[in-house]
């Protein structure tokens, strides 16, 4: 069967890069998170810059991570009946059936390695059992609780796992059937103007007063944005994203996300992120006759790319926001060079060669990202507490086993004895 036909069909077909690309992002947290165990802290130590940028954007990578769901959810489910009741009960079934068997397993775990730390005395477990109220317990169960640092949040995420995000995304896959209706009600465009000024005023509201739908929301503008992405791809339709414009959008809000994250308005380099890594996606898959800049136009953009990186050192210096000058020079420089790698390198048959080879090494990682990212905290976390450095390096192997058995093998297991069926008629 053809893609075309399988699209006609409303089935959506696997994604490779989709996949490759949320195996990159399961892989650079769970390193990040245990450079961060291992006592590497970013920005500081004798390498500040290495571990910054090995371990030093974990945060990022789960950004990436909600556009990537936003993706991938409505790239299953645009052709779905989510116009009947029956549709929204079978979609909203599937969510349950792919989120709960897993995080219930993970869950048990996380708890019951706590539990028996802290009847080891070991004091990291104490301080944590000890800061989770009952609350707290139920809440992690129906994924409300958020990181400790947050305001406004509902309940204290469990310490040892990397649950908080899942509170984020299980509210827009709870949106996501007003949003699909809204596409078909009002057209993609007036639903991605509708949910920016939604996430507009859930910033603004935030700002008065902290809550946790707050937060939530001002982030929902970036699952959208890769569910944008989904739509035209479902749709048989491409970007028009010239390499230009890439490019030269890509890297102010690079250099935008990097700045403000010092300042008063630290807030919105969570939003220059999302656009950041929307250019990325959107021009992986733009229309080839417009990805790539023409060979003399290189020259001339790696110039004003410098120049913008230029204009960035230039404004610390004056301004002094960073609290590192060293260390943020160090950023600017790696990420302006990387960008001029990638300028250089696109179009290169060389490049489409190393693309297509990364994506079938990380293509693994992306079929367990989910057991991986659920996982990886609680057994690095223990790993180390028994068995100090090599304790948590040797728990990185045991992880991804276990991701690979609940994914390929008790998730299957769930979905046979817990079918779901779609209604006959399938909206168009």
């Amino acid at each position: 069967m053809t893609q075309s036909s399988v699209l006609a069909a409303g089935k959506a077909p696997m994604v490779a890069s989709l996949e490759a690309a949320r195996g990159f992002a399961a892989l650079y947290v769970t390193i990040a998170h245990l450079l961060q165990i291992l006592g590497f802290k970013s920005g500081q130590g004798s390498m500040p810059l290495l571990v910054e940028m090995v371990g030093g954007y974990a945060h990022q990578a789960v950004l990436f991570f909600f556009l990537l769901s936003g993706f991938s959810i409505h790239y299953a489910s645009l052709h779905r009946p989510l116009d009947t009741w029956q549709g929204v009960k079978a979609y909203l079934l599937l969510r349950v059936r792919r989120l709960y068997p897993i995080w219930l397993v993970v869950y048990a775990l996380a708890v019951i390695l706590i539990w028996i730390g802290v009847q080891r005395d070991i004091p990291r477990y104490q301080v944590w059992w000890a800061g989770i109220s009952q609350w707290d317990w139920w809440a992690n169960l129906l994924f409300l609780g958020d990181r400790g640092y947050v305001c406004g949040r509902l309940a204290n995420a469990l310490p040892s796992t990397a649950v908080w995000s899942l509170g984020y995304e299980v509210i827009y896959y709870l949106l996501y059937p007003v949003f699909w209706w809204s596409t078909r009600r009002f057209g993609i465009h007036r639903t991605l103007w509708a949910v920016g000024v939604t996430s507009g005023v859930a910033f603004w509201l935030n700002e008065q007063h902290c809550h946790h739908l707050w937060n939530v929301l001002e982030l929902y503008i970036g699952w959208c944005l890769g569910a944008w992405i989904a739509h035209r791809q479902r749709v048989g339709l491409t970007f028009k994203l010239s390499g230009e414009a890439a490019f030269l959008v890509g890297m102010a809000l690079l250099l935008v996300a990097l700045a403000v994250g010092y300042t008063r308005f630290a807030a919105l380099a969570e939003l220059s992120w999302l656009g950041l890594f929307f250019i990325l996606m959107a021009w992986h898959w733009a229309d080839p006759t417009y990805r790539t800049p023409a060979g003399p136009r290189k020259a001339h953009l790696a110039m004003i790319m410098v120049l913008m990186a230029i204009l960035v050192l230039a404004l610390e210096q004056w301004r002094h926001f960073a609290t590192s000058s060293s260390l943020f020079t160090g950023r600017v420089i790696v990420f302006t060079l990387g960008s001029l790698i990638l300028l250089v390198w696109s179009g290169r048959p060389s490049a489409g060669t190393a693309m297509a080879q990364l994506t079938r090494w990380l293509l693994p990682l992306g079929g367990v990202s989910y057991a991986q990212y659920l996982l990886h905290l609680p057994l690095i976390q223990a790993g180390h507490a028994y068995g100090g450095p090599w304790g948590a390096i040797v728990a990185l192997p045991i992880t991804w086993l276990l991701a690979y058995w609940l994914e390929k093998q008790w998730q299957p297991q769930v979905n046979s004895r817990l079918p779901i069926h779609w209604p006959a008629s399938a909206a168009r």
